[in-house]
């Protein structure tokens, strides 16, 4: 990512180069997702009538493998709502990915993700 500033009514797009993110968007076809560049990964917004079916395509990509859940927590953002983020960690290529869906104040129910 860049410090320059996009163009006016442009949005800055994130350099995800070298990150997994294309591989992440191939599994994530069809389901509407955002990618934002972390230090130690990539951080995948998934709307929350989504995310459930993102985590288990995450999982059931043989090339992604994201089979680890390795914490769940959540952020209060007060008026904004309730970020849920999972941390996912493939056993396989050692590969981490954060998934963030936002609940809004007025529904703050969510699908286990105890199914994937």
């Amino acid at each position: 990512m860049t410090n320059e500033s996009a163009p006016e009514g442009e949005a800055q797009v994130a350099d995800l180069s070298g990150t997994i993110w294309p591989e992440v968007d191939r599994a994530l076809a069809g389901i509407t997702a955002t990618a934002e560049k972390a230090v130690l990964d990539v951080i995948v917004r998934i709307p929350r009538d989504e995310v459930i079916e993102g985590l288990k395509r995450l999982k059931r990509d043989a090339a992604l493998n994201f089979n680890y859940l390795r914490c769940l927590t959540a952020v209060d953002n007060e008026e904004e709502g309730i970020d849920v983020v999972y941390h996912l960690y493939s056993t396989t290529s050692g590969k981490n990915l954060t998934v963030k869906t936002t609940l809004s104040n007025d529904d703050l129910n969510l699908p286990t993700a105890t199914t994937v």
